[in-house]
């Protein structure tokens, strides 16, 4: 799982360093302050994702599969044609896109931002459908040929950034295609697992025997490279089949998860308003070191956190009371040694870190100082994550939705504007690890009051 999401995560580090590397900090000013737009897209593909995924992985545990393709299929049928109609807006207008998410820009860092979001736009669907795609896969008993797509995708976006910014030198535009054909990547190798195999198989053994008698011996180990990707185990395929109830029990269920991403986007372009405007698009490019060095960070933090709940939900169901509770303190204990762990890891390259996304040498030790200020807050993320996830693996649905925007954005939000206000940029930046602060607080509320209130009455009525 970690390895899988640090391939995730890979697309975009390895964007901010290529693209710093040939094009220089104002083209970080011009991804970080489109930014948030993508969080939103995002929001729309997991909600349908997660939300179908759980009622997938339900379907098949009763064995009424019909029913679990039926919903994977009605799903695919109306992401797929709304992710090329939302591409083909914001390729088209991506000048008005701009216009609701950054202002005052200057003309230069302004067409840069205009021409990746062009790049992003014509490439949106293989953004929308990859983690779709790779989340069914998982449910469907091949979590390896998930990760396997995954990276495929990731290395793509590797060899494709070095290849559009260096040796073809197509500019921030480049940066934008690597990183939607390393989805497209990805998706493409997912799409096999989902294509009913049996006629597609006597078809493939068809024309590699033809291979092997003639001139095109050399395409035979291709022909074998896909059979055994065919040859799977699992239940999920497509059909002609598209509900419109499915549709709308996916929202239902994925909305949490959608709500998440929302409220990670209004941050984004909260941080983004607020640091323009006390320290104008320097402030930017700052802010854009401390995302792309931070995806590494979160991930590790988020790999661990979700490695709880199907533990967890197996003991829950076990009614397994004392191993939940020591499982829980087991969690946050290795969480915070493990966010601190990172923290110190930081601390000790920091200053390669810095090199890594800036070049001007007075935004590196402005960026040195942010992050060390900021990233401190990951220690308290950590322990927030791990209740999250606990309390939703334990059906607390609601108590989790209010630890996780309790992280993501309510003290956030609040803190924010009057710490940058009165403190400046320092007071932007403390804000995150004070937020936090605030949030774990409540997550401590919230969870006694579940163990209190609602948890464990199982275990006292018995």
């Amino acid at each position: 799982m970690l390895l899988a999401m640090l391939a995730m995560a890979s697309y975009s580090t390895v964007d901010g360093i290529f693209v710093d590397k040939k094009l220089g900090d104002d083209a970080m000013k011009a991804i970080v302050a489109v930014w948030p737009i993508f969080p939103l897209f995002m929001a729309c593909s997991l909600m349908l994702g997660l939300g179908a995924s759980s009622m997938i992985s339900y379907y098949l545990a009763k064995d009424k599969k019909q029913v679990a393709r039926a919903i994977f299929s009605s799903i695919f049928y109306f992401i797929f044609p709304l992710s090329i109609v939302l591409g083909l807006l914001l390729g088209i207008y991506p000048e008005k896109f701009l216009l609701w998410f950054a202002k005052g820009l200057s003309s230069h860092v302004e067409q840069m931002s205009i021409e990746y979001l062009r790049g992003i736009g014509y490439g949106l669907f293989g953004i929308l459908i990859h983690p779709i795609l790779d989340i069914c896969v998982i449910n469907d008993k091949r979590p390896r040929f998930a990760m396997f797509a995954m990276f495929l995708g990731a290395i793509s976006n590797i060899v494709l950034n070095y290849f559009f910014l260096f040796i073809w030198e197509f500019g921030i535009i480049g940066s934008a295609y690597a990183t939607v054909l390393g989805h497209i990547i990805g998706t493409l190798v997912l799409l096999v697992h989902y294509i009913p195999r049996e006629s597609l198989l006597q078809r493939l053994e068809k024309f590699r025997v033809q291979c092997r008698h003639s001139h095109f011996q050399c395409l035979v180990p291709l022909f074998e490279l896909l059979r055994i990707c065919l040859d799977k185990k699992g239940d999920l395929y497509f059909i002609t089949t598209f509900r419109l109830r499915y549709i709308l029990r996916s929202c239902k269920f994925g909305s949490p998860y959608a709500l998440s991403e929302v409220s990670v986007a209004f941050i984004m372009w909260l941080y983004n308003r607020t640091l323009q405007r006390i320290g104008g698009e320097d402030a930017l490019a700052v802010y854009s070191a401390i995302l792309y060095s931070g995806f590494g960070f979160f991930t590790i933090l988020l790999a661990l956190a979700e490695s709880i709940q199907p533990i967890a939900s197996f003991n829950y169901g076990l009614r397994n009371f004392i191993r939940l509770k020591n499982l829980l303190r087991f969690y946050i204990v290795v969480e915070i040694v493990l966010a601190l762990s990172v923290y110190l890891l930081f601390l000790v390259f920091r200053e390669q870190i810095a090199m890594a996304f800036l070049q001007d040498s007075l935004l590196k030790a402005q960026s040195i100082e942010a992050m060390s200020v900021y990233f401190s807050g990951f220690i308290f993320l950590g322990a927030n994550l791990i209740i999250a996830l606990y309390l939703q693996s334990l059906q607390r649905p609601l108590s989790a939705f209010f630890v996780t925007m309790s992280y993501t954005l309510i003290f956030l939000a609040l803190l924010l504007p009057f710490m940058a206000d009165y403190y400046g940029l320092q007071g932007a930046y403390i804000a995150y690890p004070i937020s936090q602060i605030f949030a774990l607080l409540a997550s401590i509320v919230i969870l006694f009051y579940e163990i209190k209130f609602g948890l464990f009455q199982y275990q006292k009525k018995h």
